[in-house]
Formats: C-alpha cells, sequence, structure tokens
C-alpha cells in the first residue's frame, strides 16, 4: 500500500495534519508500507494533476498503483488508522 499527503506550506490545517501523518507511519501496521508526502506547489512530478487535487490536505491510499482511497481534509489519528486498516484487511 502506498499513502500520498498532498499539502501547502500556507495550510493551517495541513500542519495540523502533518503530526497526524507522521505517527501513523510508525505504526506496526503499516512499516511495511510508503509514505510519501507532496507539496503541491513544488509538485514537479504532476501527482496534484493525476489524482485531481482540488484541496489541501487530501491523501491518497494506492493498492497495486491504483487508487482505492482518496480522504479530504485533516483527519484524525484514529480515523486515519481505522481507514487504511479497513484497505489492508480487504
Amino acid at each position: 500500500m502506498k499513502v500520498i499527503k498532498f499539502s501547502a506550506p500556507w495550510c493551517g490545517p495541513c500542519k495540523v495534519y502533518a503530526e497526524t501523518f507522521k505517527k501513523i507511519q510508525v505504526c506496526e501496521e503499516f512499516k511495511n508500507d510508503d509514505f510519501l508526502e507532496i507539496n503541491v506547489e513544488e509538485d514537479d512530478d504532476a501527482l496534484t494533476d493525476k489524482y485531481s487535487i482540488k484541496s489541501v490536505p487530501t491523501t491518497i491510499v494506492l493498492n497495486e498503483n491504483s487508487e482505492v482511497k482518496k480522504i479530504v481534509g485533516a483527519i484524525s489519528f484514529d480515523s486515519l488508522k481505522k481507514q487504511l486498516l479497513e484497505i489492508k484487511n480487504n
């Protein structure tokens, strides 16, 4: 599973969500997963366009390079963990 967080340096909710995103990465359940952070203002790979990111923060979850979930907004650690575990267990 690959988890990509799209954010911007001027975005207040992105700053709050950054801590949640860092915390989830060190969970034992996700130790073999890839976590990436993309600054939408410096996205040289054009992933912002590829995944149609219209607001930040947005988190995209990929399974075998296919988008399986788009989470818009800053969500809680518990909510993010629950959603990622549901994807892993399906």
